[in-house]
């Protein structure tokens, strides 16, 4: 949701708050920038307040940020590089020395993810069964503990999983991340129990796919209908983490001061600001910072790096006269300023059952009457590349020439005059996430060129980001403006999770349905051939992008500052935490 992911994501996020990411605003003169942190010994960073702190029910690059800290899974995902070729060439703390973050600057490595074990003492192979299931048995750590000391077994993993899958709990995330797993549909549909416990507090295991075989040792056994490699991807999501069973079950808001088994603990919350500290129980090198302090304040970012009261900070479109000098390879800001691309893609949903959009030449007609290049040009700045298709870069499978939904405002209305409607199309109404200011500039544009190219004229309605959220989990958009960012390096993660027609409208917010689209994703699950795999993901894309259920929009760029002080700071392409690896360089 980083994908939220983003991560996920998946991971999702308005679509205008992931392209201008980490926005700031304001200006001045960067010859006062702060190159030392002085007496600071602790990490300070601007950030906003979390939708949610359970992991299991993270949908939001934002919440995700704050969750991959805290709470720890049996693998994880750690940042990569990678040469052109694909080879990966570094990864974790040697990703992210002085030299490699200077090669990723500047562009012969490129960033990317990989699976490795986290409470998990290695990755397991899998075990093909005789009836076409697939189990990965995991042994568990014997330095992993929760940060009051408590050591994390395998009854602790089992409760999580069905805490996870269990239709109380919510989740939403859990049907994509952990579906796979024998039960998990089941009960996610109620079609199994729930969870109950024995009194020595070892967990009743209701899922058939989870099995404690002892105490540091568990079996997770799915259905034989995903590729191994992507399932272990999958259980690097926040749906996938440990948490302590008499916490989650408390009457009280366990997750102000979770017992945590990630890198850090949570010590303060507040509105002001979130501040972590390492956490002494942690299973793996701890953290180079001890300290991270959120502010949760707003204003001019920008202005508050300047004075050495940020660490990092974000470049939008509000700063076009930093972003000049930031881009002078001559300047000396330049130097602090890190520009990447994000695997993540910004689009217009377009609910398939509502009309005017249950007519894909409806819905193809919007998508080609946008010119993405000028407004990534004129109004970014370039701070997004145009997307075409739904695959970003970075991602397997991408194609840079592919012009799938390219402008073409001829086309656009000869399909609009074509389709069922033709120019009699009822009232439009795109919802976006906001709090009643004016509407972003990009979402003015592409509503302009609606009206220049096709003559219609569409309102443009803000609700409150949780009561977007909320809503767009039931389906009741007409069109909406979302970004979805990887939550790990492979094509399954945008087009079999968002557009598989099984898929709860949670997940699946266009209510897209294509019978030949879901074939083909079903049969890229179980494909172990890559290059195959590959194609065929291509060829769903292709299928997809002509249906139009998204408009997509742009793939979104990283553009932070980061001040000189700071050692080993990468920005990954994914939602990936990368604090553990950043420390303040030896003076």
């Amino acid at each position: 949701m980083k994908g939220v992911s983003m991560r996920k994501f998946a991971a999702l996020i308005a679509a205008m708050a992931m392209i201008l990411t980490a926005c700031s605003s304001g200006g001045g003169n960067t010859d006062s920038e702060t190159t030392d942190s002085g007496d600071r010994d602790y990490l300070q960073i601007a950030s906003s307040e979390p939708s949610t702190l359970d992991p299991h029910l993270v949908t939001d690059v934002g919440s995700h940020s704050y969750v991959a800290k805290l709470f720890a899974n049996l693998v994880r995902l750690d940042p990569a590089l990678v040469d052109k070729d694909g080879n990966v060439v570094a990864v974790g703390a040697e990703a992210t020395t002085p030299d490699m973050v200077e090669k990723y600057r500047n562009g012969e490595l490129e960033g990317s993810a990989v699976v490795v074990p986290d409470i998990a003492v290695e990755l397991p192979d899998p075990e093909y069964n005789d009836d076409g299931t697939i189990s990965y048995t995991f042994k568990i750590r014997e330095d992993a503990k929760f940060s009051n000391g408590r050591k994390v077994t395998a009854n602790d993993f089992a409760y999580s999983i069905e805490r996870a899958a269990d239709p109380r709990t919510r989740s939403t995330t859990a049907e994509l991340y952990l579906g796979d797993i024998l039960g998990v549909m089941d009960m996610q549909r109620g079609r199994i129990n729930n969870l109950v416990s024995n009194q020595d507090d070892k967990v009743k295991v209701d899922l058939p796919g989870i099995e404690v075989l002892d105490e540091s040792t568990i079996r997770i056994t799915t259905d034989g209908g995903i590729n191994s490699e992507v399932f272990l991807m999958k259980m690097t999501y926040p749906t996938a983490s440990v948490v302590d069973k008499v916490q989650a079950e408390s009457p009280a808001r366990w997750t102000d001061r979770p017992n945590s088994t990630g890198p850090y603990v949570l010590v303060k919350k507040d509105v002001s600001e979130i501040v972590m500290e390492a956490n002494p129980n942690y299973h793996g090198d701890q953290p180079k910072i001890n300290r991270v302090v959120y502010l949760l304040a707003g204003g001019s970012t920008f202005l508050r790096y300047q004075n050495g009261e940020l660490d990092l900070t974000g470049v939008g479109i509000a700063d076009l006269d930093l972003l000049a000098q930031a881009r002078d390879s001559s300047s000396e800001i330049s130097k602090q300023y890190f520009e990447t691309t994000d695997m993540a893609t910004s689009y217009i949903g377009l609910s398939s059952r509502t009309p005017p959009f249950d007519d894909p030449m409806v819905r193809k007609a919007f998508a080609l009457a946008i010119d993405r290049t000028a407004i990534a040009t004129t109004v970014l700045q370039d701070l997004v590349i145009p997307a075409h298709g739904i695959l970003p870069p970075g991602m397997p499978g991408y194609r840079e020439d592919f012009q799938g939904q390219n402008f073409n405002p001829d086309e656009a209305r000869d399909l609009l005059a074509n389709s069922s409607y033709g120019t009699n199309l009822p009232r439009i109404k795109l919802t976006v996430s906001g709090s009643g200011s004016s509407p972003s500039v990009v979402l003015q544009a592409i509503v302009e060129h609606w009206r220049t190219h096709l003559g219609v004229e569409v309102e443009i309605e803000q609700v409150d980001y949780a009561t977007f959220l909320e809503e767009l989990k039931r389906g009741t958009f007409q069109a909406f403006s979302l970004g979805w960012v990887a939550d790990y390096p492979d094509p399954e993660d945008f087009l079999d999770l968002k557009f598989h027609s099984e898929r709860s409208v949670a997940n699946n917010e266009t209510r897209y349905s294509n019978p030949e689209v879901d074939a083909l994703l079903e049969q890229a699950r179980t494909e172990r051939d890559s290059e195959k795999r590959i194609e065929l993901y291509q060829e769903v894309e292709e299928m997809i992008v002509d249906d139009a259920p998204w408009i997509v929009l742009f793939h979104s760029k990283n553009s932070v500052l980061a001040k000189p002080y700071l050692c080993g700071y990468l920005p990954t392409p994914m939602a990936i935490s990368i604090t553990r690896y950043v420390s303040f360089c030896e003076k």
